[in-house]
């Protein structure tokens, strides 16, 4: 609104005033934070991968098994007399040892499943995560030994690599703090994963990337990420799944659809060469019994405490984000549906040392992804101010 001023000299002064509610420091939106170069998380996965190396090359000298340490073999696993070949000068423990050594059997020959099914536990469990022992065999195609356990090493250190990168960019799409990636490789899922050559962490760093593609609108890379992880762990169609709920639009049905499809197909070709047969694979029970289980007849007795540790801290950072409504919605959909099929695993799952911790890996680090990373609030109106996703 603009009117003539007439001053005392008799010339006129044109003032606009103007009725608008003035702008207070209050209601401008805070100012974006500066952008993290690139290099800064790379760095810091970097250091946490050489952090996580540090620690299993002091378990292999604690242990005194030498190189059999990181597959966990045991001179009464299922695979004794393969490993006992390739490792004549070496003596297994006397125990029957960790899954490690059944991914260095599928790995030593892949393409020959009646050869490699009579040193697996359940055949066609096994041969059901391939990608892991199939990236291991790229490394070193040419029989076993000590070589082929250094490349299982050497794709658990590249998992944990991925995990904490993928961690730092979603930190950075959280505006959460700079450390974060630090944290993913001491987690005690991802230490299992490296120091017993299991599957779960590169399942867990896949399954964060899709996650990360899905919330910064790469959909292809997601997808790609998405029927990667479903090929190292079945589990982790969950992921998919969750992201998929979150939105509920038609064009996001790939995320789901292509790994659906992918571990189908591939489960077909698995029941068609793989002999059948061996333990039988763990089964779902009610809700929240698996915990009751755990806690009676382990944690109760000072039993499998780190299990505990892990699998407790991971249900109680869950249901908090869940609750509080803390980070994007897609990434409490992910913790939401993790808790519920958490819910539903046996205490043989959630309650040792080995299991506990790999199972909840993916629910306690994106848990603590959102715990650090403030409010659904404070996350709507900082990505709002930078015309970012939310």
């Amino acid at each position: 609104m603009a009117r003539e001023l007439k001053p005392p000299g008799g010339q006129v002064d044109t003032t606009v005033v103007s009725t608008a509610h003035p702008v207070t420091a209050r209601s401008r939106p805070a100012p974006a934070p500066a952008p993290r170069r690139p290099t800064s998380n790379v760095r810091r996965a970097l250091v946490g991968t050489l952090l996580a190396l540090g620690f299993l090359l002091l378990d292999v000298y604690a242990s005194g098994h030498g190189i059999l340490r990181p597959i966990r073999a045991g001179a009464k696993g299922p695979g004794a007399g393969l490993i006992a070949r390739d490792f004549p000068n070496l003596t297994a423990p006397d125990e029957v040892g960790l899954d490690g050594q059944q991914f260095y059997a599928l790995a030593r020959d892949p393409f020959h499943p009646d050869t490699v099914a009579k040193n697996l536990d359940n055949p066609q469990y096994r041969y059901s995560r391939p990608l892991y022992p199939l990236l291991a065999w790229a490394l070193h195609p040419s029989g076993g030994g000590p070589g082929l356990v250094l490349a299982l090493v050497a794709v658990s250190l590249a998992a944990i690599f991925l995990g904490s990168l993928a961690v730092g960019k979603l930190s950075d799409h959280l505006h959460g703090p700079p450390w974060l990636p630090l944290l993913f490789p001491i987690l005690p899922g991802a230490t299992w994963s490296l120091t017993s050559s299991v599957a779960d962490g590169l399942a867990v760093a896949l399954s964060l990337l899709t996650v990360l593609f899905f919330v910064t609108n790469r959909s292809k890379l997601a997808w790609c990420a998405a029927v990667a992880a479903v090929l190292t762990r079945e589990t982790t169609i969950l992921v998919p799944v969750a992201l998929f709920l979150s939105r509920r639009r038609k064009e996001d049905l790939p995320i789901v659809v292509l790994p659906a499809l992918a571990f189908a197909a591939w489960t077909g070709i698995v029941h068609l060469v793989v002999p059948a047969g061996g333990l039988p694979s763990e089964r779902l029970v009610f809700p929240l019994t698996g915990l009751v289980d755990a806690a009676r007849e382990r944690w109760f007795l000072g039993k499998e405490l780190i299990g505990m540790a892990s699998t407790l801290s991971a249900f109680v950072i869950g249901t908090y984000v869940v609750l509080r409504r803390r980070g994007p919605v897609e990434l409490r959909w992910v913790v939401a549906v993790q808790l519920g099929f958490l819910s539903l695993c046996s205490g043989a799952v959630l309650g040792d040392d080995f299991g506990g911790p790999r199972s909840t890996l993916m629910l306690l680090t994106v848990g603590l992804c959102l715990l650090v990373a403030g409010s659904r609030d404070r996350y709507l109106a900082s990505t709002s101010a930078q015309g970012l996703p939310s």
